[in-house]
Parts: structure tokens; C-alpha cells; sequence
């Protein structure tokens, strides 16, 4: 045996082995499964406590607001980018789904949504490609106000006075959608497919490649990822969300005008991330629920009302830094250490 080799470091017996490490992922893909089944068991349940249309109604701005929030979720938490632009991709959503649907019916709006968005996110990201992030977010906002300029004027587009409704309603299985109870199901089925999107993206080398531009984007770059293109990717899939938001809220409405994606929309979608959770998939869903839904519960306060929101978002915020998916962060904890034990022990 030569000196090096007998001098070389023993072994560290206490870091996981590499079957180890593919166990844990494999129980972590599979927990998340659980978890979609679960969430989408609930939202299944909910209808229950719902009585009458407007009920159903504001459950499916519910869904709606969620789907913003997965998208805003994808840029704001995952990658780290600052974009106040999320409300006006909404609204490009909205009128573009409005404007396909005159002659090609619902399904094809939604996808004419998407491809619209998704071009322009595009073309926006690329001409802000160098931007750092205190600017590409000055320069996001700057697009959001000119966004609501042009639907005022562009009226070919987006009707008179950016006064435009849908005129389809969608079908499936021959059966055609017209109850706020039926948007509803559909608005369900969009989201769980939606977080199973999340889910496979959770799995790719994207993912994990978007967490380390946001935290250590020097290291990521000294390792060769490529920083804009990847958050080029992540921007225009959060933006695809909410073109499909924007979609399904012109088709739910059957109404749509510019005031409706104006910076009252952007601000309660910061406000579904940051309380829900910014770094969780699933904190979109429990914001949406305190943007939409709390406020319709506190109703009979009237005159107080406002005052009962803001005072809930403050405390929220102070004593839940992490979001309202902060609560849950003992009982993940503890599963977490209980799945070691159990592989340690096997």
C-alpha cells in the first residue's frame, strides 16, 4: 500500500448513499402525487357548503386567482423575478380568448391565448435580456400601464371602450357549459392539471437549475447554467398561466373591460403568493382562498370590512414570513425525519 493511500481520508459512513438519495426523490415525487390527489379530493368536496350560483361563482374566481398564482408562484418564487406585468399577461390572456372565440369556440380560445402570451413574454424577455432585476421589475410595470392604454384604444380588439364579451360557451362530451356550477368543474379540471405541469416541472433539470440562478446565480454561472435563458423559460411558462387565467376569467365573467386587469388585480396577485407561500407550489391555492373567498365570509361585517382585511394580511404577514404554507412546515418536517429513520433503518 503506497503513503497516499494510506494516508487518504476514511470514508464519510454518515452521508447518504446514492440508492439512498434516489429513494428519497422517489418518495417525494410520490408524496407530491398524494398531495394533487388530496387538494383535488377537497376541491371536489367543496361544492358541499356551496348553495346557490353566486356561490359556486366565487369559488371558481377561487380557482382562477390560483392559476394566476401558479404562474406568479413560477416567476416570483422559483426564479426570482420581480415582474408586476403578471395582471396585463392576465388581461392579454382575457381579450384574446374573448377575441378567437367569435369564430372558433372556447377550446381553441384557450389556446389562442396561450400562444399569444407566450410570443409576447417572449419578445419582452429578450429585449430585456441584460436587465438586472430592479430594472426588468420598473420595466414590467412600465408594460403593465401600457398594456391598459392599449386595450383602451385598440378597440378593433378588445371592443368599444375595451368593453368585450365572450360569445361561446365550451362543450365537452357534448355537453355544453352554461352554470356557474359546471364552470366550476371545468375551472377544477384546469387547475390539477395545472399543478401536475408544476409537478413534472419540480422533476426536470429546469427546476433545480432556477433555484440556483435565484439563490446563487454567480455559482450557476461559474457551473455553466445559463441565467436569462433559463429564466427566459420559466417567465414565459408563468405567463402561459396566466393566459389561461385570463381565459377562463373572460369565459366565468362573460364580461370583460380594461379596469379588470388594471394594478388592483396585479396587487391581490402579489398578495396570493406572498401570504400563501412564495416558495410553495401549493401556496397560490391558500391566497387565492384569503383574497377571494375571506372576503365574502367577513361580507356581513359591511362598513368594517376593509379594515377586518387589511388588519388579517398585516398579522399574516408578521407572524407567517414563509406564508400560510408556514404552517405546515412542522408536520413536513416531522414526515420528513420520520422517512429517514425509516430509510436509516432499512
Amino acid at each position: 500500500m503506497s503513503e497516499k493511500e494510506a494516508t487518504a481520508a476514511p470514508p464519510d459512513r454518515s452521508a447518504p448513499s446514492v440508492d439512498q438519495v434516489w429513494r428519497r426523490r422517489r418518495t417525494g415525487d410520490h408524496l407530491r402525487l398524494v398531495q394533487i390527489a388530496v387538494v383535488t379530493a377537497i376541491l371536489c368536496a367543496l361544492p358541499l357548503f356551496a348553495a346557490d350560483d353566486y356561490q359556486y361563482t366565487v369559488l371558481g374566481l377561487m380557482l382562477i386567482y390560483a392559476i394566476a398564482g401558479v404562474g406568479f408562484y413560477l416567476i416570483l418564487g422559483l426564479s426570482g423575478q420581480f415582474a408586476f406585468s403578471h395582471a396585463a399577461t392576465m388581461g392579454i390572456g382575457a381579450y384574446s380568448a374573448a377575441y378567437a372565440a367569435r369564430t372558433h369556440g372556447f377550446w381553441l380560445s384557450v389556446l389562442f391565448a396561450l400562444v399569444v402570451c407566450a410570443i409576447l413574454a417572449t419578445v419582452f424577455k429578450l429585449l430585456l435580456w441584460r436587465a438586472s432585476d430592479f430594472y426588468f421589475g420598473i420595466a414590467t410595470l412600465g408594460l403593465a400601464s401600457v398594456t391598459i392604454i392599449v386595450f383602451r384604444a385598440w378597440e378593433w380588439f378588445t371592443g368599444p371602450a375595451s368593453n368585450t364579451s365572450m360569445l361561446t360557451a365550451p362543450t365537452i362530451f357534448g355537453h355544453q357549459v352554461t352554470t356557474p356550477a359546471g364552470y366550476y368543474w371545468l375551472f377544477v379540471v384546469f387547475f390539477v392539471v395545472a399543478m401536475l405541469i408544476v409537478y413534472r416541472l419540480r422533476t426536470s433539470a429546469t427546476y433545480r437549475e432556477a433555484i440556483a440562478v435565484r439563490d446563487k446565480p454567480l455559482t450557476a454561472a461559474g457551473l455553466g447554467i445559463r441565467n436569462t435563458r433559463n429564466q427566459l423559460v420559466i417567465f414565459v411558462i408563468g405567463s402561459c398561466y396566466a393566459a389561461v387565467a385570463g381565459a377562463l376569467y373572460a369565459q366565468s365573467q362573460g364580461f370583460i373591460s380594461s379596469p379588470s386587469f388594471d394594478l388592483n388585480l396585479g396587487i391581490n396577485l402579489f398578495v396570493v403568493v406572498i401570504v400563501g407561500g412564495m416558495h410553495s407550489m401549493w401556496g397560490s391555492l391558500l391566497g387565492a382562498a384569503f383574497v377571494v373567498v375571506l372576503p365574502e365570509l367577513i361580507r356581513p361585517a359591511a362598513d368594517h370590512r376593509q379594515l377586518i382585511l387589511a388588519a388579517v394580511l398585516v398579522i399574516t404577514i408578521v407572524l407567517l414570513p414563509e406564508g400560510l404554507m408556514g404552517l405546515a412546515r412542522p408536520l413536513t418536517k416531522r414526515l420528513g425525519q420520520a422517512r429517514s429513520r425509516k430509510e436509516v433503518g432499512s
